[in-house]
């Protein structure tokens, strides 16, 4: 887990049954949608009670949004980067899982520890 203002959660809001609205230390807000997710991750398919939904609170430090304690949690960066991806953003786990899934040649492009930019002179 992440321990920096944007990865760290100061308010929880229900908006409705699956959706929160966050804010977090850095005064960064936005809204998630849960439902996709809890529908995809066995993990989480308590969470499709809305009674059991509608028990979410922050845990003491701001780093999780929890149902069940040491259980049913979800941590404070996951639900940033899902709600970036949701509004049509960048999250910070774009990236590897793009690299994962495509596997680029970056042979010549790391050497000595240094990235070599072949564009530049």
């Amino acid at each position: 887990m992440i321990h920096d203002p944007q990865h760290s959660l100061t308010t929880l809001e229900i908006t409705r049954p699956f959706d929160l609205r966050l804010t977090f230390a850095d005064e960064a807000r936005f809204s998630v949608d849960l439902a996709p997710t809890i529908c995809t991750h066995r993990a989480l398919a308590a969470l499709a009670d809305p009674a059991r939904f509608a028990a979410a609170r922050l845990d003491s430090r701001g780093r999780y949004v929890v149902w069940i304690e040491d259980d049913l949690e979800m941590a404070a960066d996951n639900l940033r980067n899902l709600s970036l991806e949701q509004a049509g953003g960048i999250g910070h786990e774009r990236l590897p899982n793009w690299m994962a899934e495509h596997r680029p040649d970056t042979r010549g492009v790391i050497r000595d520890g240094q990235i070599r930019r072949p564009w530049r002179a």
